[in-house]
């Protein structure tokens, strides 16, 4: 197969005519023709870094290239001058998308900044910030009072079933208290207490005369037992019966109704 080869002077400034000119030759002889052009070209007339505009070399890249401006990524036109594109997560060092990005930084809410950055400030969640949104009801380790029981907020920011109080829950603290039912007594030594309306015991107070507090805080007839074990000899216990004369009138007060009736 015979070669041609062929000797240009080309002046043009723009094109490549290597290019231009193999594939020109390859069209028109078909493909079993081999060309060679040979060119006197100076390597100062192919426009680099610039694109060819109306045969000159224009613009400040080469079309099709890419760039950077801070975060913001670019593509050279047709023109030679740059095209700004939209700044996304993961080019050009922006680390999110503005406006859509969202994250948490403890328990603030950060929306992604213009310039593809998390910033120092943002919106600080009432309960819990997670995943980028803030959820939850309340806050965690919050305590509350919910039909005589104490809640505790959970880390997801939400209220657990809560502890079933024994007397009363707190609505200050939201914590379960108290120490006794309202009206209940109860024996302080030989003194009696009467739950209050806070349900805490109040002070103690003294029986009457001759009384003193038993059982479920009751005062009754203080009775005592004589301790037969530091007597020395037996004891005999006698039945003595008096019979003496009463002036009249006679009055008999009623008894203690404390102590038992004498018969």
């Amino acid at each position: 197969m015979p070669k041609v080869t062929i000797a240009l002077s080309w002046d043009a400034t723009c094109s490549d005519p290597v290019d231009f000119l193999n594939r020109l030759f390859v069209r028109a002889l078909g493909d079993r023709a081999v060309v060679r052009v040979q060119q006197a070209f100076a390597a100062s007339d192919v426009c680099s870094g610039q694109a060819c505009v109306s045969g000159a070399c224009k613009g400040v890249c080469a079309p099709g290239s890419s760039n950077c401006s801070g975060t913001i990524p670019q593509t050279c036109n047709s023109q030679g001058t740059w095209d700004n594109g939209t700044i996304t997560s993961g080019q050009c060092g922006a680390v999110c998308t503005p406006s859509v990005g969202k994250s948490c930084s403890g328990n603030t809410l950060l929306t992604c900044d213009a310039n593809g950055k998390w910033p120092t400030t943002g919106i600080q969640c009432t309960s819990v910030c997670s995943g980028g949104a803030c959820t939850g009801s309340c806050v965690p380790g919050a305590t509350r009072c919910s039909s005589n029981k104490s809640q505790t907020c959970d880390a997801t920011g939400n209220w657990n079933a809560g502890t079933a109080c024994t007397y009363t829950c707190n609505t200050n603290t939201g914590l379960c208290a108290g120490e006794c039912t309202p009206s209940a007594k109860q024996c302080s030594g030989t003194q009696y207490q009467v739950c209050d309306s806070n349900f805490m015991w109040g002070s103690a107070q003294t029986c009457g005369a001759g009384l003193a507090c038993a059982g479920a805080g009751n005062c009754t007839c203080r009775m005592s037992t004589p301790d037969w074990s530091t007597k020395k000899t037996p004891q005999r216990i006698l039945n003595i019966q008096i019979v003496f004369s009463l002036p009249t009138p006679f009055v008999i007060l009623p008894p203690n109704p404390h102590c038992p009736a004498v018969p």
